[in-house]
């Protein structure tokens, strides 16, 4: 998920970029940070599950996007000067997009990529066929990211295929400092000799098993949930305050770092419905089969991470306009909590 604005609200990779250049460790460059999506839905709407949006991308970064800020910036407009790189569904398309566009892109990265990351025996033919004309193949993911598998498989496919290529393993899950510190690294890569930089060495440990849990750890977008019994605790107030003779029912609103979820909850008898809609995740999330007794209420629903499902479980205590919650990451629905 995600959109044009969360590399530099989330991610400040504005500070970091200006920094990097004003200290003298990375070329100037101009930096182009678009919303991936190739739809006209808002990015709230789930559509995990249907990759395609995200290949109709590639699309128009190439025929409209790139041929726009060649011809209204001052840029060098070659292969050897243009670097694709991204973070999460954008790291699948960094690497996608670039190893499809070889003849495009000389500098080629993505942190932690999501699963709409081509297979190694699709990507890596490709690299091998061209590995020559790439000037830097940067591969990044933290060894406590749920999605670590697919970016883990390309770089073993590359090692096994003699392809030059960084593998950065870094510590930390799905979350901001790990893709900070990838932006951080390779930026001071880009646009310069072979050579001239030593390839950072990685500081995370990874044995080659599935990562259990999200693996999405705390930062200006939120708390984040690193693994099954996780918790943490919320106040949520009601988007209209004064009233509170409609009880639980109504619009809350809970303060999660700089991030602000939407929890509407409708009351039928003791059964409690609604719907969560994080900024931060996509998709609204809709719940049928909640409890409430008296102040106190509870719900729970399943999230996909990658190749894993996991159940997520709220309880809350209403006082007038104010509602403690607490949020717990459990384990595979059906499983022991």
């Amino acid at each position: 998920g995600g959109n044009e604005t969360h590399w530099t609200a989330l991610c400040a990779a504005d500070r970091v970029l200006d920094n990097l250049i004003a200290e003298k460790k990375a070329v100037p460059m101009i930096v182009v940070m678009p919303n991936g999506r190739a739809t006209a839905d808002p990015p709230s709407r789930n559509i995990m599950s249907d990759f395609n949006y995200y290949a109709f991308f590639e699309k128009d970064l190439l025929q409209d996007l790139m041929p726009y800020i060649e011809s209204h910036y001052s840029v060098r407009a070659d292969r050897d000067h243009r670097a694709i790189a991204g973070l999460s569904m954008g790291g699948g398309q960094g690497l996608n997009f670039g190893i499809n566009n070889i003849d495009k892109f000389a500098w080629v990265g993505g942190f932690s990529s999501a699963p709409n990351l081509q297979q190694p025996d699709v990507l890596v033919p490709k690299i091998q066929q061209a590995k020559d004309k790439l000037s830097l193949l940067w591969i990044g993911c933290g060894d406590k990211d749920n999605l670590i598998t697919g970016s883990w498989n390309l770089h073993q496919g590359l090692v096994k295929a003699g392809i030059d290529h960084v593998w950065y393993l870094d510590t930390g899950g799905h979350e901001v400092p790990v893709w900070n510190n990838n932006l951080y690294l390779m930026a001071q890569m880009l646009f310069k000799p072979a050579g001239s930089v030593t390839p950072p060495p990685s500081i995370g440990k990874y044995n080659g098993e599935p990562v259990s849990g999200f693996g999405m750890g705390p930062g200006p977008g939120g708390r984040g949930m690193m693994g099954p019994g996780a918790s943490a605790e919320f106040t949520a107030r009601r988007e209209k305050s004064g009233d509170s003779s409609d009880g639980v029912a109504g619009k809350w609103l809970i303060k999660d770092g700089e991030n602000e979820m939407t929890l509407e909850l409708k009351v039928d008898g003791s059964k409690l419905a609604g719907t969560l809609v994080n900024p931060q995740m996509p998709g609204a999330i809709e719940f049928k089969d909640g409890k409430i007794e008296g102040n106190k209420i509870s719900f729970d629903y399943v999230r996909r991470m990658g190749d894993q499902e996991f159940k997520i479980v709220w309880t809350g205590t209403v006082s007038g306009n104010e509602m403690k919650l607490q949020r717990e990451l459990g384990g595979r629905p059906g499983a022991a909590r």
